[in-house]
């Protein structure tokens, strides 16, 4: 039953860019730098709200208290790693969230998230957090039932834009996932969903 297409991706990024983000709150302030990225970041998903709605990522990621650390390896590549401190003071194994640039756009997955300058602003930043999040709550998106950009992913991010810009700024974005047709509600009945697993509780949204 898998189905790779991600059949909203293209409708998800029409909706977005149609918001008027400059109205709420920041959101496109770019972060500029990976650590400020890292910090904005962490902040929120250490904030009780976030713990509350998303524990499995926020105990995945955003539960222990972490530095940020600019590290420069070998090769040309600079990223953000938290590392977690042990009793002793000193650095324990890498853990946490991953920022790393990119030469275009943005990506994400479970602990990961790959961000160009453009992609910096606090709204994309945002978008891709919610790739962050459906991955640690509700696994690998790549089922019929379950997409890149599918409802859950959809549901996500309007929770996430509110935490950080406000109800206004959800207001917005879900009128415009509704202009372009972007699902974002869970089916209700077998025959509005795509698959029967859609209609499972497990999801967390």
């Amino acid at each position: 039953m898998a189905d790779r297409d991600d059949r909203q991706q293209d409708e998800v990024y029409a909706a977005e860019r149609d918001v008027d983000w400059g109205a709420f709150n920041d959101a496109t302030d770019n972060l500029g730098e990976l650590e400020d990225v890292w910090e904005w970041t962490y902040k929120l998903m250490r904030s009780a709200k976030f713990a509350r709605r998303y524990p499995r990522t926020h105990n995945n990621l955003g539960r222990r208290k972490m530095v940020a650390e600019r590290q420069t390896p070998y090769s040309s590549s600079v990223y953000v790693r938290g590392r977690v401190i042990d009793k002793k003071g000193l650095y324990g194994t890498a853990s946490g969230l991953i920022i790393r640039p990119k030469a275009r756009g943005g990506c994400a997955n479970a602990n990961e998230m790959d961000l160009s300058r453009w992609a910096r602003q606090k709204w994309i930043v945002i978008h891709e957090l919610a790739h962050v999040v459906d991955h640690n709550e509700n696994g690998v998106p790549w089922h019929i039932w379950h997409q890149g950009h599918g409802w859950q992913f959809c549901r996500i991010y309007l929770t996430l834009v509110n935490l950080a810009f406000g109800y206004e700024a959800e207001k917005a974005l879900r009128a415009s996932f509704k202009a372009h047709g972007v699902k974002y509600m869970q089916p209700k009945t077998e025959r509005t969903a795509r698959h029967p697993r859609e209609l499972s509780d497990e999801w967390t949204v």
